[in-house]
């Protein structure tokens, strides 16, 4: 019996060995994707250096800004404590703990590069296209539709209550052309009078300074939105962890912000490393 548990444990780690390799190894192309598209990023900052200015990259870095998010620290900790319960030991527990430990530390590397970074100005190019479609667009198809109806009404249409209503419909086609092509920005709206604020709330207030006073507005407007993409990406942990994701995303944007990318990738892989070396040492004293 001893010699069957042992088989199935050793068979268990081993699984578990081969699957926190695979996960490293699309962690590693994961970085390697962002590596290509920072170099877009890159491009964009030279072409167009007043569209996006990020100076997070240039701020110095220092351990004890780290530690002042032990609060994230703790409570991952809480986390990976009721997470860790499920495991039990292996014979590869050492050999998984080192893998882990790499895996979350590339973790940390891309997703934060990915997120409080590459993805902020591709988010900003599509606000602006999506806020361009939705109000000049928008109005550049409703006036066609007005001028089309407008020649189908006074050559090929009959004279009863339809030409009526279609004449009515013209004038209200022309006046939403004028007013999507002169005074909607509706994505603009959503994110300024909508997002802001509903970022601000559940964040107690706490980031009220950062998201309302920055000097260009489109850049919150593209760092919330790389964070709404930050918080779906982990949808496969369930209600929970997509909540929790949000809230971690904005704890790092508010790092990224105040002390730098960097401090934000270490805080990003400690986290993640926590629950590395809690569920080891919580397999070494369950046995």
């Amino acid at each position: 019996m001893r010699y069957q548990l042992n088989f199935k444990a050793r068979w268990r780690g081993s699984d578990e060995l081969e699957a926190a390799h695979t996960n490293n190894k699309r962690k590693a192309y994961a970085l390697f994707l962002v590596a290509i598209a920072g170099i877009g990023v890159w491009i964009i900052e030279y072409l167009f250096p007043n569209f996006f200015n990020y100076p997070y990259w240039d701020k110095p870095f220092h351990l004890t800004d780290v530690f002042r998010f032990y609060p994230l620290f703790l409570w991952a900790l809480v986390w990976a404590l009721v997470a860790a319960t499920r495991h039990t030991s292996t014979p590869h527990d050492e050999k998984v703990l080192v893998v882990e430990v790499f895996g979350y530390t590339l973790t940390g590397f891309w997703e934060e590069l990915a997120f409080r970074w590459v993805m902020i100005p591709y988010s900003m190019i599509g606000i602006v296209v999506a806020n361009w479609f939705w109000s000049a667009g928008m109005g550049y198809a409703l006036g066609i539709a007005a001028v089309v109806l407008a020649i189908k009404l006074l050559f090929f249409g009959d004279k009863d209550w339809f030409h009526v209503g279609g004449a009515l419909l013209c004038v209200l086609f022309a006046g939403l052309f004028i007013w999507f092509g002169t005074f909607a920005d509706p994505v603009y709206w959503f994110f300024e009078k909508l997002m802001v604020p509903l970022a601000n709330l559940t964040t107690f207030m706490q980031m009220g300074s950062l998201l309302k006073n920055h000097e260009t507005p489109l850049f919150i407007f593209g760092i919330l939105a790389a964070n709404s993409a930050f918080r779906d990406g982990h949808k496969y942990q369930g209600l929970f962890g997509t909540i929790n994701s949000w809230y971690a995303g904005m704890i790092l944007i508010f790092a990224t912000m105040t002390y730098g990318l960097l401090v934000a990738i270490v805080i990003h892989a400690i986290y993640d490393i926590i629950f590395a070396v809690t569920k080891y040492l919580i397999r070494k004293l369950r046995g």
